[in-house]
């Protein structure tokens, strides 16, 4: 039922929206967030001198879960404050795809209201991504109609007239890695007006399936800079494509 629900999802195409690239541009994103997405994955990129996107969920705030550790208020005021995007997950990163309207609004309010609890009453976040990547007709108008830009777990590129109800990943993840097509869609994006977007969650040398290694994230990146592709948060990606002003 869930794949009728996400197949029917994707024929709504009414946040589509023109992509303006001169040149391609990337996005890392990490969801949930485990504690190492940042201290291990964000470290890298701000090796690299670029940022990413973290999407929250308040639930799982100061937790450790099946061995993992995720963030903690202190952490999220770094990220923050190291300039990375912290975008919404829901509060309690249930799949939404058939759950009623009200619900997707109140999990959502609830996690803006426990960030703003962090970062104060002006905090606001314009990106969201779907718990499972589970999304209905109905899950993607409420979610669109709350956050400018809204991430999905469709694999793809963005190319073209970009869905910002349901934007495109290329996984990182462990159980989906395959370096080879991760480069090659590197290596297609030059010179075109793509908008590459990449997603994990963890960051470890023993990653769970769902997650990256260092290296894995390493060897992205490398690849992106041989490729002279800027790599920038969701939020800065959509302006730079023409699509929003910051």
């Amino acid at each position: 039922m869930s794949r009728v629900r996400n197949r029917l999802a994707l024929l709504d195409r009414s946040r589509a929206a023109k992509l303006r690239l001169s040149t391609p541009v990337a996005t890392f994103t990490f969801d949930d967030f485990p504690a190492s997405a940042y201290a291990k994955g964000g470290a890298i990129l701000e090796e690299y001198g670029v940022r990413g996107t973290y999407f929250i969920s308040g639930r799982f705030l100061n937790s450790t879960i099946n061995g993992i550790e995720y963030t903690t208020a202190e952490q999220l005021k770094l990220i923050n404050a190291n300039g990375h995007e912290i975008g919404c997950h829901t509060f309690d990163h249930e799949a939404l795809g058939a759950r009623p309207s009200a619900f997707a609004r109140a999990t959502c309010q609830k996690n803006g209201a426990f960030l703003r609890q962090i970062f104060g009453t002006t905090f606001k976040m314009s990106s969201f991504a779907y718990p499972y990547g589970d999304v209905s007709p109905r899950a993607k108008h409420v979610m669109s109609s709350q956050f400018e830009f809204c991430r999905g777990i469709r694999a793809g590129v963005n190319d073209g007239m970009a869905d910002l109800a349901q934007i495109r990943i290329l996984s990182l993840e462990q159980y989906h890695w395959n370096p080879t097509a991760v480069e090659q869609a590197i290596s297609d994006a030059r010179g075109k007006s793509v908008w590459l977007v990449f997603l994990s969650h963890d960051v470890s040398d023993s990653p769970s399936p769902y997650g990256s290694t260092p290296d894995q994230i390493r060897r992205t990146l490398h690849a992106l800079k041989q490729a002279a592709i800027p790599v920038k948060t969701l939020k800065a990606a959509a302006a730079y494509g023409g699509i929003y002003e910051s």
